[in-house]
């Protein structure tokens, strides 16, 4: 086994129970506890929520009911519950560790 292939295995081993946000190549992100990967890349998720963008007939309605004449305004991002889902490495487009800041600090300290 090269070092760099164990690097990578020590890194996502440490991901293992952290909460990833995980957006797929058609602009959907899930959010949910990391279990585990294969050789495929295809990743598990626990307790996760499913978000999309709104629609473009949301956004429009979201402009039409503006009464304040103003360009800024707000539409919901669309979200379901999903429990334990599979997402297949080949839709992945970026993966990232969600962390509170107080996380973040802790971590740091402990590497200085």
């Amino acid at each position: 086994m090269e070092h760099d292939e164990v690097t990578h295995r020590e890194f996502l081993g440490e991901l293992i129970n952290k909460n990833l946000r995980v957006e797929i190549k058609d602009g959907r992100f899930f959010h949910g506890q990391f279990k585990c990967t294969d050789p495929a890349m295809n990743i598990v998720l626990n307790n996760a929520y499913e978000y999309r963008l709104p629609s473009q007939k949301m956004v429009a309605d979201a402009a039409d009911a503006n009464t304040l004449g103003s360009t800024n305004f707000n539409v919901t991002m669309e979200h379901r519950a999903l429990n334990s889902i599979v997402i297949p490495g080949e839709h992945i487009a970026r993966i990232e560790l969600e962390e509170f800041s107080s996380q973040k600090r802790h971590r740091l300290r402990m590497v200085a």
